[in-house]
């Protein structure tokens, strides 16, 4: 649940960074856009609205360690986390509470469908969406063939979610580091055309003066 919030919080300030731009790029008033105060004010609203939720849901409803249902008769115990009312409240809850986000940002993406593609971090977070329902498809397969707290699915649980966080991250900063290489190649290449031209209008100049020199010894002979 923690990485799902986290995940969560990078798409919201993400978006309203992105959103910010359209702010900029589209009104006719200066002093009307979202400036860094309150960009940091709606990220530290989510940050709170989560840390509240994930509080009360704790004290509301602590977990416990039990037994792992698939294993009861199996001489080895396995033991997860659980609640008492973790598929009644908690689950209902949290889910529709990533749902409400998830829907904020796709209408947050859709009012920023005009900034130049170079601002905007629409698509690669768009991406990542798929990469999160991979994820929530593929944890409770492995929980029903590994196990719940068995060591096989304890690494499996982690490998998965390793490489989608490296995918998402990818995803999310691969574009910006191949447009700034390519930025830096362009300016090279620029800086060596205007070398070029420099070079060659000097060596223009300078035979321009050297003939000059030429046919003035040739007529004062």
């Amino acid at each position: 649940m923690f990485s799902y919030s986290e995940i969560l919080e990078l798409r919201s300030s993400v978006k309203l960074k992105t959103y910010r731009l359209y702010k900029i790029f589209n009104t006719m008033r200066h002093q009307y856009h979202l400036a860094d105060k309150h960009l940091l004010l709606i990220l530290f609203g989510f940050i709170l609205f989560v840390s509240i939720m994930l509080l009360g849901l704790n004290i509301g409803d602590p977990f416990f360690i039990d037994k792992d249902q698939y294993h009861k008769s199996s001489e080895n115990d396995y033991l997860y986390c659980s609640s008492n009312h973790q598929t009644t409240i908690y689950i209902p809850f949290t889910l529709t509470v990533r749902f409400s986000l998830l829907l904020l940002t796709s209408v947050c993406a859709f009012k920023i469908r005009q900034i130049p593609d170079s601002f905007n971090e629409t698509k690669q977070l768009s991406l990542t969406v798929y990469n999160l329902l991979f994820l929530s498809i593929l944890l409770p397969v492995l929980d029903g063939i590994l196990g719940r707290g068995t060591t096989q699915g304890t690494l499996a649980h982690g490998l998965c979610l390793f490489v989608i966080c490296l995918i998402t991250i990818i995803i999310m900063f691969a574009p910006k580091l191949l447009l700034l290489y390519n930025n830096r190649k362009e300016q090279s290449t620029r800086r060596k055309s205007v070398v070029d031209i420099f070079s060659s209008t000097l060596q223009r100049h300078k035979n321009f003066y050297s003939k000059d020199l030429i046919r003035r010894r040739t007529v004062t002979n």
